[in-house]
């Protein structure tokens, strides 16, 4: 890679890969090296892939934040479509199950987190047949985000996001909110929040957040 200067054509013809094995090597070696459209390429060019290395390639592009990339990959590694990939939330409902530590682009549950339980609900629900439930027994650490979800967007586009939540028997000074965070860069302020999440309505709450 030095002795090309960081030239990936020129690393191409100088090793092109011939097996699978060795595109999905060369595709984390690109994603390691801030060329995650050449490593989604060579990715996307294997005829299959195993689990592992998709894995670790999907990590190398996420932690680098080259989401859209990412995104490639990851559609790919579940077998959807990759065009359908702006404004869309994955799973709203919460029809599948939750996973722990499953990276990409549905819903990402923070592990170890202390006196919270999360889990699908069937019998308390909205507009479809599942909820997710959300149960504090105990002090917890309010900034800490119980689940999130990566959501691709465009520069300079105004978004609305809507949910219904509905809570009971919460007693704490520091109640849930639903939040939007740039995650190409944590540090900016955050764009959108919703108003807290209280227990005092009856019944389901609709929530809105305009970004």
């Amino acid at each position: 890679w030095g002795i090309y200067r960081g030239d990936v054509n020129a690393v191409l013809l100088a090793v092109p890969p011939k097996t699978d094995a060795a595109r999905l090597e060369l595709a984390i070696f690109f994603a390691r090296h801030q060329q995650s459209s050449t490593a989604a390429d060579q990715f996307l060019s294997a005829k299959a892939a195993p689990a592992a290395k998709s894995e670790a390639l999907l990590a190398e592009l996420l932690t680098a934040r080259a989401f859209a990339d990412a995104y490639r990959v990851w559609a790919r590694m579940h077998g959807v479509s990759a065009t359908d990939s702006i404004a869309a939330t994955r799973d709203g409902g919460f029809e599948s199950p939750l996973t722990v530590g499953e990276l990409g682009f549905g819903w990402q549950i923070t592990p170890g987190i202390t006196n919270v339980t999360m889990s699908v609900d069937a019998a308390e629900h909205q507009s479809e047949s599942k909820s997710l439930r959300i149960e504090f027994r105990g002090n917890s650490i309010p900034s800490q985000p119980l689940l999130t979800q990566i959501v691709l967007v465009r520069p300079e586009t105004k978004y609305h996001l809507s949910f219904a939540a509905m809570g009971r028997e919460i007693v704490s000074a520091g109640v849930p909110i639903v939040s939007v965070r740039d995650a190409s860069d944590p540090a900016r302020a955050l764009p959108g929040q919703s108003l807290p999440l209280r227990s005092d309505v009856a019944g389901w709450r609709d929530f809105s957040i305009d970004i």
